[in-house]
């Protein structure tokens, strides 16, 4: 009697095939169930970074120029360095109100700025590098130096200080001390020297501005000693032609000076002489 064969315990290479086949079957089923979700996320993801990328592509370079001012500050603005200490020391008072506000202020501060001149223009200065400025020296003085003279009676009428009549003061005084300095307004001619007997020892000196405009200017009571000028000879704008003296019918020592039109008539002196910025003689002129 044949004994029954146990079967062995370990697997057949059939059987070793067929399960290999059964698993790789069931996990290439599971892998496809997920693969649709799986890509549809993937693909939302990449849409958001797209998106998001786009986004900052078109918004953050206009921000730069329709945002609010600190997204459109000037670099010296958005550094915090003040106007009055960039491109020029002192400043201050270049940003007017008109510029308040703007964003743009500072650059047109700096184009504004050197609108801003000294009264004084050298004579033969390049403007722009390219063309020259020929500018005509105009300056008038005082006839006494600021500060030496007391101005007593002006021009137009008067009560006479000497006979008590209504009169017509012609020129304008200024009392001083005897012997003060006595400045040409300005150059000129001396037209004449003369001696009246009201108006004592007389210069009288013949100008003419650089746009032709002719005047003459007349110094009162002097003596004729102490007139240092001649008929004929050029002064210079503020030469000393003589000094403050009491000649003539005065009631002390004074300059009474005259200021005349081309046609020789009396105009008031104070007037003109601020008009046309009469300085000082010891202030520094235009060159």
């Amino acid at each position: 009697m044949s004994e029954a064969v146990d079967p062995c315990p370990l697997p057949s290479r059939r059987e070793i095939r067929e399960r290999e086949a059964s698993r790789l079957s069931s996990a290439s089923a599971r892998q496809s169930s997920r693969s649709p979700k799986g890509s549809s996320v993937f693909a939302v993801a990449k849409a958001g970074v797209l998106t998001s990328l786009l986004a900052m592509t078109v918004v953050v370079p206009l921000s730069g120029f329709v945002g609010s001012d600190a997204s459109i500050s000037l670099p010296s603005r958005a550094m915090g360095t003040a106007v009055g200490t960039t491109w020029m020391q002192g400043t201050r008072t270049v940003m007017s109100s008109s510029l308040a506000g703007s964003a743009t202020a500072v650059s047109r501060a700096r184009f504004r700025a050197p609108l801003t001149v000294t009264q004084c223009i050298p004579v033969e200065t390049s403007a722009n590098g390219e063309r020259s400025v020929a500018v005509e020296r105009r300056t008038v003085y005082m006839p006494i130096e600021v500060g030496r003279f007391q101005s007593t009676s002006p021009f137009g009428p008067r009560i006479h200080p000497v006979n008590g009549s209504l009169t017509f003061h012609t020129g304008t005084d200024m009392a001083a001390p005897l012997g003060t300095p006595l400045h040409a307004v300005y150059s000129g001619v001396v037209a004449d020297v003369y001696f009246d007997p009201y108006g004592g020892d007389i210069v009288k000196i013949r100008h003419e501005f650089p746009d032709g405009t002719v005047f003459y200017s007349l110094y009162l009571h002097q003596y004729a000693n102490q007139i240092v000028v001649t008929k004929g000879q050029n002064v210079e704008a503020g030469q000393v032609i003589g000094a403050v003296g009491s000649n003539g019918r005065s009631t002390g020592p004074h300059l009474h000076l005259e200021i005349h039109n081309a046609s020789d008539d009396p105009v008031d002196p104070d007037a003109w002489l601020a008009a046309n910025g009469a300085i000082d003689i010891n202030q520094e002129a235009c060159s």
